[in-house]
C-alpha cells in the first residue's frame, strides 16, 4: 500500500463492492508482492464466495474498482460490461486542443516493442472505442470526461494522445514533468524566498465512477474522489486559466466532481449498448 493511503470503500453488499483504488495498487496479483486490492479488502468488507475483481484498472491509475463476491453476479457485471449497459467514466485533465465538445476514437491496439508498453496498431484485429468530452475549457489545458466502450490496455492514454490532447502527465506515454500554476495563472507573482511546488505531479487520469446496468438490480452509481492534488489542480484551473465567463461548459459538473457526485447530463452516457448505439449526434 503507498504510504499515507488508503483504500475507501463506496459501496459494500452481497454482491460486490465497490471501493477507491489508489495509485500504486494493483488489481490483480503484484509481482512485486505487494497486496492487491482483493487482498487489502480481507477483513474490511462482507465477505461472499470469494473476491474476484470485476473491472480492471492499471496499477498507477487511481479510482473506482468493483470487486465481486459470487459468481452469478461476476458474470452478469462482466456481461454488462461487454454489451454497455454498465459504464465506466474517467477524467482526464489533457493537453492540446480538444477538436470537438463531443467524440469518438477507434483504433487498433497492439503490444509495443518496449516493456509496458501498448501502441496504436490499425493493423492488429484488436480494436479499442473510446468516447470523450470536453466538460472544462482551461486554455492550453482541458478536463475530458472519458467513457472506454472496450477494455484495450492503455487505451485510453493511446486515443487521447492520438487525437492530439495527451494526458498532461503521463510519464510512460507522454510528459513526465508537474505543472505549476505559474504556467497558467494569470499576472502569477512568483516568491523570491520560496520555491514554487507542483499543482500536480502523478498521472492526470482518475476512474471517477461506474455506472451499473438497470439489470443487475438498480444500484447507484460508485463516485470515487480524486486524489488531492487532483482535486486541487481542478479548483485552481478553473479559478485561474480559460475563459473568464467560467471554464465548466455545464457548471452543474464542477459541484458535482468538488462533492464527489455522479456526473449526470453527460452525453457519453447516453450510449447504451451494441442494438442501441450512440444517441447523441456525434458518432
Amino acid at each position: 500500500m503507498p504510504k499515507g493511503k488508503a483504500i475507501e470503500i463506496l459501496h459494500d453488499n452481497f454482491d460486490f463492492a465497490a471501493v477507491n483504488k489508489p495509485a500504486g495498487v494493483s488489481v490483480t496479483k503484484d509481482r512485486s508482492g505487494a497486496p492487491s486490492v482483493a487482498q487489502l479488502l480481507e477483513g474490511k468488507i462482507q465477505m461472499g464466495e470469494k473476491l474476484r475483481t470485476a473491472t480492471r484498472l492499471s496499477k498507477q491509475v487511481p479510482g473506482v474498482v468493483v470487486v465481486s463476491k459470487n459468481m452469478d453476479f461476476h458474470k452478469r457485471l462482466a456481461r454488462s460490461i461487454v454489451n454497455n449497459t454498465s459504464a465506466a467514466v474517467y477524467l482526464a485533465i489533457v493537453n492540446g486542443y480538444v477538436p470537438e465538445r463531443v467524440g469518438r476514437t477507434e483504433t487498433g491496439i497492439s503490444r509495443a516493442k518496449d516493456p509496458g508498453r501498448m501502441k496504436i496498431d490499425e493493423k492488429s484485429d484488436a480494436k479499442a472505442v473510446t468516447l470523450w468530452q470536453q466538460i472544462a475549457d482551461f486554455g492550453n489545458l482541458s478536463l475530458l470526461a472519458v467513457r472506454p466502450l472496450t477494455a484495450r490496455a492503455g487505451q485510453i492514454r493511446l486515443h487521447l494522445d492520438y487525437e492530439g490532447m495527451p494526458l498532461a502527465i503521463d510519464p510512460l506515454y507522454g510528459n513526465p514533468k508537474p505543472l505549476y500554476l505559474s504556467e497558467f495563472k494569470r499576472k502569477y507573482t512568483r516568491s523570491q524566498s520560496k520555491t514554487e511546488r507542483p499543482m500536480v505531479e502523478n498521472l492526470t487520469l482518475h476512474a471517477y465512477q461506474f455506472e451499473f446496468a438497470s439489470e443487475l438490480g438498480g444500484f447507484a452509481p460508485a463516485a470515487a474522489k480524486p486524489e488531492k492534488k487532483f482535486l486541487a489542480a481542478v479548483k485552481m484551473l478553473a479559478k485561474h486559466a480559460g475563459p473568464r465567463e467560467g471554464a465548466f461548459i455545464n457548471p452543474k459538473h464542477f459541484d458535482q466532481i468538488i462533492n464527489c457526485k455522479p456526473l449526470d447530463e453527460l452525453e457519453i452516457l447516453e450510449y447504451k449498448g451494441r442494438k442501441n448505439g450512440y444517441t447523441s449526434g456525434n458518432n
